[in-house]
């Protein structure tokens, strides 16, 4: 465990205020699924360029590629984050469902949502990644496939900390798929989410606005509704336990036109 933060909350034995944890945290889709604009190495410099600028202690990702042919073999988090010193550190299972990486910052987590077929698509790997700075270590990672459909399957990457978790998450696009699918995948979120103790961060592109992300997973937001960025949005900071400072960024590096932020502050 952190000593700064154990030795400031040992404090509350002397009658003083355990110091508060303020959290960075952004969620960005990197759109290297939506086409040949994002998935140059020019282009995912951009996209670090623009998030470097924030100072940020947790990211989510979404639209994340990993060894694939259509974004030049690389993982493309190491990229949109300008990581370097890249190791792989454990958390290798069942190919790349879950890889996490020990890099110059802090721990950045790949869960798999599909993989890419060899013959026809060259291979490699399509999901979400987690950054986690440096401060805090990555206890656990685990990725949940979300039933729906198979041919673009989604996930929920959770990964804990000692002092937080993260749960990031990209949710189907309705049109595409039937309705019934989202509504299901926010029920599973919402267990996922009530079986989760402690300080959660649920990040991601749910692809829905807060009210219907709220209603979907089926239980009371009310120590959550300071998680809601805006009333429009399909990117959403969602948290408990926390007094939530969420804002918006316009950028061009992503199809989504903004990456949303929140100053999370655990109390």
């Amino acid at each position: 465990m952190n000593m700064t933060k154990l030795l400031s909350c040992i404090a509350i034995l002397f009658g003083a205020a355990c110091s508060p944890m303020n959290i960075k945290a952004a969620t960005f889709n990197s759109a290297q699924g939506a086409g040949g604009k994002y998935t140059s190495p020019a282009a995912r410099e951009a996209q670090a360029t623009f998030l470097g600028k924030h100072g940020l202690d947790v990211v989510a990702l979404q639209e994340v590629d990993y060894m694939a042919a259509r974004s030049g073999y690389v993982f493309t988090a190491l990229e949109t984050l300008g990581l370097n010193g890249a190791v792989l550190d454990g958390g290798h299972q069942d190919e790349a469902v879950t890889l996490t990486y020990a890099t110059d910052r802090g721990t950045l987590v790949f869960g798999e949502a599909l993989p890419f077929d060899t013959a026809t698509e060259g291979g490699g790997h399509y999901g979400l990644a987690t950054f986690i700075g440096a401060e805090y270590p990555v206890r656990s990672v685990v990725r949940v496939k979300y039933e729906g459909p198979t041919d673009e399957q989604r996930i929920a990457l959770i990964v804990r900390t000692d002092f937080f978790t993260v749960i990031n998450t990209h949710l189907s696009v309705y049109g595409q798929y039937p309705r019934a699918y989202r509504a299901n995948q926010l029920r599973q979120l919402g267990a996922i989410i009530a079986a989760e103790p402690g300080n959660l961060i649920i990040m991601g592109d749910f692809n829905c606005k807060f009210e219907e992300a709220a209603e979907g997973m089926g239980f009371a937001f009310s120590t959550m509704m300071q998680g809601r960025v805006d009333l429009s949005g399909i990117d959403q900071i969602i948290s408990n336990n926390v007094v939530n400072r969420p804002y918006g960024v316009a950028t061009d590096t992503t199809d989504h036109g903004r990456a949303v932020f929140a100053n999370l502050l655990f109390l």
